[in-house]
């Protein structure tokens, strides 16, 4: 009977004992910010490992060196192929500067051939008026010299006049008609000289015009190697800051992924490991499905180390031994490869 009511009595006060739901899981250390996570250091190009700065576990800072690699690729084993490529692209701008000037040069060319043949038209125009002019009074002379040469020969014909005046006349009024032939003539070839003036300087300016389009696309083609050849430069630059792998940040090496000198490296290839010094670190935990709807961000828990000896009472943390107290910080919204959830607390 007393043990009956004792376990009575013992039932009835676990009723009013603070018990919890209590949900478990398994996890490691780890950081909650990404950047403070560990950190593998690659080799941005392929090389060959020549010299060890640090050792494992020792700190270093951002920007320390930690290894310093050489060159393995054939097209830079050269040392001097980045001052050899600055020589080139200099004398490539020198080429192009020369003809950007060509350039200049063929458009003052064009610009004095068309004043040329400005000047020229309107000088054949004011020989053509000219002439003109010329054929214009030797047709007059010409027409004055006929009617006196009739006059003169009914004169001559009535027996007013001697032969020698009819002749002096005919010769005259003959005269008169072979200048009007030579105005003629000359304005004619007054005309023709015209018209030659914009077939020669058109055929120049032509020709100009098309050496200075040739010669600006010898330009473009210039400044897009001038272009090319500056990227060169600019990332054989870069690509000679990169024999020295530094630290991307304040931390200790804990493991050297490739070890020796001498050992080659692949583009992209891990060297070192580096956790930062002052990571604020964090317990990734994974939980069932179906503990998850009990979980909240916020939310308290109590944790048990690796090693570290504690005694847990299920449901009633309050008498937790050797345990430490968090935060649910995360709770991921996606489910894990292994079908768990993982939260992240603090």
């Amino acid at each position: 009977a007393r043990i009956l009511l004792a376990m009575l009595v013992a039932a009835v006060v676990i009723l009013f004992l603070p018990w919890q739901q209590n949900v478990q899981g398994k996890g490691v250390v780890s950081a909650l910010r990404p950047e403070d996570r560990p950190q593998v250091v690659p080799s941005i190009i392929a090389g060959r490992i020549e010299q060890w700065h640090v050792a494992e576990g020792a700190y270093v800072t951002r920007g320390q060196l930690l290894v310093e690699i050489s060159e393995v690729k054939e097209s830079y084993l050269d040392p001097r192929t980045l001052e050899r490529y600055r020589e080139m692209l200099a004398a490539k701008k020198v080429s192009v500067a020369a003809k950007r000037s060509k350039v200049v040069a063929l458009s003052q060319q064009i610009d004095a051939l068309q004043q040329s043949l400005d000047f020229s038209i309107a000088k054949g125009r004011n020989n053509v008026a000219q002439y003109e002019a010329a054929v214009s009074a030797a047709v007059t002379d010409s027409v004055i010299a006929e009617r006196q040469l009739l006059r003169n020969q009914d004169l001559f014909d009535d027996g007013l006049k001697s032969r020698a005046d009819l002749e002096a006349y005919i010769t005259k009024a003959q005269s008169t008609n072979a200048k009007l032939v030579e105005k003629r003539q000359e304005l004619q070839s007054t005309r023709v000289e015209l018209d030659g003036y914009g077939a020669e300087y058109g055929e120049k300016v032509a020709k100009a015009m098309a050496d200075r389009s040739a010669t600006q696309s010898e330009v473009a083609d210039g400044d897009g190697e001038v272009s090319k050849m500056e990227t060169q430069v600019a990332s054989l630059a870069l690509r000679n800051e990169m024999y020295r792998i530094e630290s991307p940040q304040d931390g200790y090496v804990v493991r050297a992924v490739k070890s020796g000198v001498g050992e080659q490296l692949k583009d992209g290839d891990p060297v070192v490991t580096v956790v930062p010094a002052d990571a604020m670190q964090a317990v990734e935990l994974f939980v069932r499905p179906m503990d998850v709807p009990l979980l909240r961000t916020g939310r308290k828990v109590r944790l048990q180390f690796d090693g570290w000896p504690a005694l847990q009472f299920s449901g009633w943390p309050s008498v937790a031994v050797g345990t430490f107290g968090g935060i649910i910080e995360v709770i991921d919204l996606t489910i894990s490869a292994d079908g768990t959830y993982r939260i992240l607390v603090v």
